[in-house]
């Protein structure tokens, strides 16, 4: 068993083998992030509602996926919902510098007239690059897609100016995370807006009102930890609409969370408590960590299940 993903080592090293090559089977990453946690929990073998707020893993369709909502059990499942696609201007140089996640995010919601806002975030940009960057994503130029809530914590991140590169994996979001717990006094039903649509059977996040609340925040010198903590609990909101959704369609109570975005402390609490509080069933990781290490577990699982 190993990751769908052909470029990650581990797959290599599986394929370089002649006796596994042969009999090979290839697991979607967050259906493995998954199944480790139902496993962890020895889950019974029917459907559960799946959530996987992650940083990178190739999807069927090609795409990166990272904020995913899945039908599934342990032999397989079905995809319901996703965060609405970022592209990454320059593929992994977007992962390296997070301005970049943020510039496209913008560009999304106010189209190239976002140059003109007075932002700390314009001063990591010159005119004659963002003309460069805009050319890549209208052409599709080194700008894949990805519906990834790592990314989607880089961009805010950037955006409120505390990380726009990165040395270490996770460091733009692990900053975001220590803005927002300098921020104690939230009110619980705080947080910003964001749209969900239905398209190709699938529910879809869109973010796009979320980030015009968040600039204008930022605009009118809002406390930047206060705008961190708020999109926190946005984040759990996103998560508890799509999982009602999901429950109204396919009857089902239990939600298994996993990916490594769910170590993030602050988002996990918010997640687990807001669930409960709407009646749903939480399993989470007890042994295991949320992040890739538990990944391995899920394949065996699911390569097991599928033999």
């Amino acid at each position: 068993a190993c990751d769908l993903h052909p470029e990650y080592l581990s797959s290599g090293f599986a394929r370089s083998i002649p006796s596994c090559a042969r009999r090979l089977y290839a697991v979607q990453h967050h259906h493995a992030h998954l199944v480790s946690c139902m496993a962890e929990n020895r889950l019974k073998k029917g459907r559960v509602i799946g959530v996987a707020c992650d940083g990178t893993g190739m999807g069927d369709d090609g795409k990166l996926w990272g904020f995913e909502f899945f039908v599934l059990n342990y032999k397989g499942y079905l995809r319901v919902g996703h965060l609405q696609y970022i592209p990454l201007i320059g593929g992994e140089a977007a992962i390296r510098e997070p301005y970049r996640v943020a510039l496209a995010c913008l560009y999304s919601v106010f189209g190239a007239k976002f140059m003109e806002l007075k932002l700390e975030l314009m001063k990591e940009i010159k005119k004659t690059q963002w003309k460069i960057f805009e050319l890549m994503i209208n052409k599709g130029i080194n700008c894949p897609l990805s519906s990834s809530a790592g990314r989607l914590f880089d961009a805010v991140s950037s955006l409120l100016g505390l990380k726009h590169r990165i040395d270490f994996e996770a460091e733009a979001a692990i900053a975001l995370e220590d803005a927002a717990s300098s921020y104690s006094s939230l009110v619980r039903n705080s947080g910003y807006r964001f749209n969900v649509f239905k398209k190709e059977n699938k529910f879809v996040i869109d973010s796009a009102p979320m980030f015009r609340e968040i600039v204008k925040d930022l605009l009118g010198d809002k406390p930047r930890n206060l705008i961190a903590r708020k999109f926190h609990f946005t984040v759990a909101r996103m998560i508890l609409q799509i999982c009602r959704k999901i429950e109204r369609e396919n009857s089902l109570r239990s939600v298994v969370l996993s990916g490594g975005v769910f170590q993030n402390r602050i988002l996990s609490k918010d997640v687990v408590s807001i669930l409960k509080d709407a009646g749903f069933k939480v399993i989470t990781h007890k042994i295991l960590p949320p992040n890739d290490s538990c990944i391995s577990l899920g394949q065996a699982v699911v390569a097991g299940m599928n033999k």
